[in-house]
């Protein structure tokens, strides 16, 4: 893909932060996702070109052959919506591909559709070739703050109980006519 290189990920890395996720198992790289704001992709990206404002671009993406199926994928994506949820991002998107492609070696530039809407992914502009898929993460950033408001108005309901009362001593007073033995009422030891 033109452009994708260093210079163009410490730019975004210096503007918007880390420009994707990966995932290492035993000091081995075994897949990323490469992902950015619309306004930061490469230059003279397609992905630019129609891409929403209110959403960052999966560019590509890559999983290594025996990771593949054992759901490394959908972890990357995950993982790239918890990224992108924290700077206020509303939605992912992606261009697919609908042509099949076998590349174990390398990332391929477009994803494959069906694995794009198996990781949740919806088709929101249909194209024979490209379609462009998108995933909105309210839906997945919702049931924390739901879950965060319940608890809120659970907290609410039930009332703290009173903090305890502290503990008093009141010293024992001894009868000077019976040599050292408490009156009734005192407390001594």
């Amino acid at each position: 893909m033109p452009g994708v290189d260093a210079a163009w990920a410490e730019q975004v890395c210096g503007r918007w932060g880390a420009c994707g996720v990966m995932t290492v198992n035993a000091g081995e790289v075994i897949g990323f996702l490469l992902v950015a704001p619309p306004d930061l992709l490469p230059a003279g990206s397609d992905f630019a070109v129609g891409a929403s404002r209110d959403a960052a671009v999966l560019i590509t993406g890559w999983v290594a052959e025996p990771h593949r199926r054992h759901g490394v994928g959908k972890q990357l994506v995950r993982s790239a919506a918890a990224f992108a949820v924290r700077r206020s991002i509303r939605a992912l998107e992606a261009f697919g591909s609908t042509v099949a492609t076998t590349n174990g070696t390398r990332a391929t530039v477009l994803l494959p559709v069906g694995w794009l809407t198996a990781v949740g992914f919806e088709v929101s502009r249909p194209h024979p070739i490209t379609p462009r898929l998108r995933m909105e993460l309210r839906s997945t950033a919702r049931w924390r703050f739901e879950l965060s408001s319940v608890i809120g108005r659970l907290a609410g309901l039930v009332a703290r109980p009173a903090p305890p009362e502290p503990a008093s001593y009141e010293p024992a007073r001894f009868d000077s006519d019976r040599a050292g033995v408490p009156t009734q009422g005192s407390h001594g030891i």
